[in-house]
């Protein structure tokens, strides 16, 4: 599912993309000389390592900031 976030009406934004853009920092640290595709790879491995109970938190997180 996709939501809209902030005060662009246009910007919809997934649990899975908040989950990346947070991911996509620690990642970018640990792997400095990594690629975007590299990044990528790495923080989708981490999301499917996610039970199901982890990805509903993300999407709730993302709920929050919706409402919030």
């Amino acid at each position: 599912m996709k939501y809209e976030v902030g005060t662009d009406s246009n910007k919809l934004v997934s649990a899975y993309a908040m989950f990346f853009k947070e991911r996509q920092t620690y990642v970018k640290k640990s792997f400095p000389h990594a690629t975007f595709g590299d990044i990528s790879r790495i923080v989708a491995a981490q999301w499917d390592a996610l039970e199901k109970h982890e990805k509903i938190v993300s999407h709730l997180l993302v709920m929050t900031n919706i409402r919030g």
